[in-house]
């Protein structure tokens, strides 16, 4: 039997090409580091607390992430709902669960809406700050 080992590069380049060719690029776009830009409650634009402008949302291939959110760092698993354009984050030593819809999201910019925030209609977004993979 031969074992076949790849670099990362390699195997990125395959997930790339497995993604184009299914037509669902939105795991690969969205497992990157999202930097928080601006948020809108009912439309309203806000511009982020001096707190804020340090919060981020890091979505790894392993489907683990890391989150600042008001200055705390959070860590835990996260799921991707292609059909529904839905992440799930479940963090990890706390109680808590939070939903967004996928908006809008290219390899520069991600838009979420706060699932739970129905009331406020709460929207993030948010610019991608670290690439997966040099490719």
């Amino acid at each position: 039997m031969k074992l076949l080992f790849l670099n990362i590069s390699q195997i990125c380049s395959l997930l790339l090409i497995a993604n184009i060719t299914y037509g669902q690029n939105d795991f690969l776009t969205l497992a990157r580091t999202w930097q928080f830009d601006k948020s809108s409650i009912r439309g309203t634009v806000m511009s982020p607390s001096d707190i804020e402008k340090q919060d981020y949302l890091d979505l790894r291939d392993d489907f683990t992430f890391i989150r600042v959110d008001g200055g705390t760092c959070f860590q835990g698993k996260w799921e991707y709902d292609e059909s529904n354009q839905k992440i799930k984050l479940t963090y990890q030593l706390i109680d808590k669960v939070d939903f967004f819809s996928v908006k809008a999201v290219d390899k520069t910019h991600l838009v979420l809406k706060v699932e739970e925030d129905w009331k406020n209609e709460m929207t993030l977004y948010m610019k991608a700050v670290k690439y997966p993979c040099s490719i």
